[in-house]
């Protein structure tokens, strides 16, 4: 969990907390009594917030392979998977970064069975997107088992710990989800306002 996070979860629980102080003061209640109110809905929301990363994360683990019907698909979503697992534990890879280039650069490090593992994740990827034939992907979800596990072992505490609680993945897709549809509403508007403009 980096700065910038928990700066926003941190505002996030103020927003909440100032909300409903605010609710319960015009609500015409005492607003001594509404602190215990107002601090249970603050621990709801806290342990909301903790939960719902490590949800989002298994849920969309499972559903990116229900998606994976055939060679290609098992493929990319062991790949998406992999390299979701590398930004869970901080490990940075860059969009444009080949898969064996990758692959090469992280099992510096590993155990063999998780290296090799991380090596056929990356020519599945590369065959599915480059060759005819994609590789045999029965074993691909086993193999990014094995990958998972070997970065975590070799991982420091600290990042094991952020990976499970606060999967970066995640947060980042939700940063990425909320700025674009920002961009969408602001495009929406100004859209109407340029209609609005034109029509008067």
């Amino acid at each position: 969990m980096n700065l910038a996070t928990a700066i926003v979860a941190a505002a996030g629980a103020v927003v909440v907390l100032l909300a409903l102080y605010r609710v319960l003061s015009h609500a015409g209640l005492d607003v001594r009594a509404g602190w215990a109110t107002v601090g249970i809905a603050f621990g709801v929301a806290c342990a909301v917030m903790l939960v719902t990363p490590v949800t989002c994360r298994f849920v969309l683990r499972r559903w990116r392979w229900a998606l994976a019907k055939d060679d290609v698909g098992r493929a990319h979503a062991a790949w998406r998977e992999f390299r979701d697992d590398l930004a869970d534990l901080g490990v940075s890879a860059r969009p444009s970064e080949p898969p064996r280039t990758l692959a090469g650069r992280v099992t510096a490090g590993l155990p063999e069975p998780a290296g090799e593992a991380v090596r056929r994740l990356a020519l599945a990827e590369e065959r599915a997107s480059y060759a005819a034939r994609p590789v045999d992907g029965a074993s691909l979800r086993r193999d990014g088992a094995a990958a998972r596990r070997g970065l975590a072992a070799t991982a420091r505490h600290g990042a094991r710990w952020r990976a499970r609680v606060f999967p970066a993945s995640v947060l980042t897709a939700a940063a990425d989800g909320a700025a674009a549809v920002s961009e969408r509403v602001s495009a929406l508007l100004s859209r109407r306002m340029t209609e609005r403009r034109q029509a008067g």
